[in-house]
């Protein structure tokens, strides 16, 4: 729909999904922005998730401020690049730019083909999913990022069993500044893969579906 995209709302729609669909509770599985969501859902209704697998995402709960972390802002721009108005819906439905960003840094360039990569980029297009893109990137920019950095979800505890899988050749998403997730979260670990960029999912699927079943099974 039209509007801003905050990422609260995205993790209100998963919630209305749940009531919708009757499902008291589930185990939850989710990449980069659905990831925060998921956070955000895990947090607030941990009486709805049973376990939660986080791929690819910071925590909410940043850092303490530091020298590193403002030199890391470089990771950022494609967001301000999507973000842009006009510049940004340009290039993602009139040029190869999303199929760049999936391919660019991935340590396993293989895990996908020219039709794996039009197939992510093609829907992004239709002229709605473009201004859907483009509003989650300058909604977070223009409204989170600084509520984010000044407090975030302090204060709020997540008490869901949590796995964070993460591949440390992610160009977007630095592993050495995943927040201060160890005071906030009851049980929580974390996996890093060195043989994995952003798209882990993609590639390292079989890694990704054995870690949900462990979590997931016990």
């Amino acid at each position: 729909p039209r509007g801003r995209y905050h990422k609260q709302t995205l993790a209100d729609d998963v919630l209305a999904l749940l009531d919708a669909l009757s499902l008291e509770q589930v185990d939850l599985i989710a990449h980069d922005w659905g990831a925060w969501a998921g956070f955000l859902l895990a947090i607030d209704h941990p009486e709805r998730i049973r376990n939660y697998v986080a791929l690819n995402i910071i925590t909410p709960w940043p850092d303490p401020p530091s020298l590193g972390r403002l030199l890391g802002v470089w990771r950022l721009w494609y967001q301000a690049v999507i973000a842009t108005p006009g510049l940004g819906a340009t290039l993602v439905r009139r040029t190869d730019f999303v199929k760049k960003m999936i391919a660019t840094g991935a340590a396993h360039p293989e895990a996908w083909d020219d039709e794996d990569l039009e197939a992510f980029a093609a829907v992004l297009r239709e002229p709605a999913r473009t201004r859907a893109s483009v509003q989650l990137y300058r909604t977070f920019l223009l409204r989170e990022v600084v509520p984010y950095l000044a407090r975030g979800k302090r204060g709020h505890r997540l008490r869901v069993p949590t796995r964070m899988i993460h591949g440390t050749r992610d160009l977007a998403i630095d592993h050495r500044g995943l927040g201060d997730w160890n005071s906030w979260a009851d049980d929580m670990q974390l996996e890093l893969r060195d043989d994995s960029g952003h798209f882990i999912a993609e590639e390292l699927p079989e890694v990704v579906a054995a870690r949900a079943r462990e979590l997931f099974e016990r």
